[in-house]
């Protein structure tokens, strides 16, 4: 159950991200891009045994460690290593165009 919430945080955190690069494109929605993306950040940095606050009366959900606590664990963060260092999916990942733009190869060769 453990490993099925932590993949799950991993995916949510994901789309946060995806989400919040979509919405900083385009001036009317790039404060709600930068919420998404302080979310999924949010949900990167939570370890196992914090303690969570989810206040549905104020619409809330608070990480019960120190601000001093996060911004260690912000500094301290890597991001995850390539999954392909050689073959077509590090080829795609080279040449691969903005998902904005379709996500395509073409541009890289012109």
């Amino acid at each position: 159950m453990r490993e099925a919430l932590v993949q799950a945080s991993y995916l949510l955190a994901s789309v946060l991200f995806i989400l919040s690069l979509k919405s900083l494109s385009r001036a009317d929605t790039a404060a709600r891009g930068v919420d998404l993306a302080v979310a999924g950040m949010a949900i990167a940095i939570v370890e196992n045994g914090d303690p969570i606050v989810i206040d549905a009366v104020r619409k809330t959900i608070e990480l019960g460690v120190s601000k001093d606590t996060i911004d260690r664990r912000l500094r301290a963060w890597q991001p995850p290593p390539k999954k392909a260092e050689r073959g077509l999916l590090a080829k795609y990942a080279r040449l691969v165009n903005s998902a904005s733009q379709g996500a395509v190869t073409d541009a890289a060769l012109g």
